[in-house]
């Protein structure tokens, strides 16, 4: 039998749990908007970076469709910031997606900057990063710039 998306949702969370992440939602006008996960000290998968105990992992930040538009991620990204903040984490990494432009924009208005940009492929049940630095960074985002401001 195939699982259904509730099932398979619920999975994930009950995993996600299990090995200590947080879930956070965000509301608007009394309805759930939004969530995201973070981790302290650890990802769920192995990583490229090493983490520290004290190091916080933001991940998987979803604004619904119908609230898009309306800055949510970035408060419910400083609103999870200032938490840590005051629990007094050292550092905090967010993962986006290099083709979730919206997101990028949305996550450099909240303070972050690029590290760096790191692309996962699995090859024979390895997986490999080939990770490009900030200037490789400056010079991608550079090019993606040029190609988006280019008009037919």
């Amino acid at each position: 039998a195939t699982a259904t998306l509730p099932e398979i949702t619920a999975r994930i969370f009950d995993q996600r749990f299990v090995a200590g992440a947080s879930l956070w939602l965000i509301r608007s006008e009394g309805s759930l908007a939004g969530y995201g996960w973070t981790m302290i000290g650890r990802t769920m998968e192995p990583y490229f970076l090493p983490f520290g105990d004290n190091d916080v992992f933001m991940y998987d930040h979803l604004v619904f469709p119908e609230y898009r538009g309306q800055r949510l991620l970035n408060v419910l990204m400083t609103y999870e910031i200032c938490q840590m903040v005051a629990e007094s984490r050292s550092r905090a990494y967010f993962e986006v997606a290099e083709w979730n432009h919206p997101c990028i924009a949305s996550v450099t208005k909240t303070g972050f900057r690029p590290i760096g940009i790191a692309r996962k492929a699995a090859w024979f049940g390895r997986t490999f990063v080939e990770w490009s630095g900030p200037l490789q960074q400056a010079q991608y985002l550079g090019a993606r710039a040029a190609a988006r401001s280019v008009r037919p």
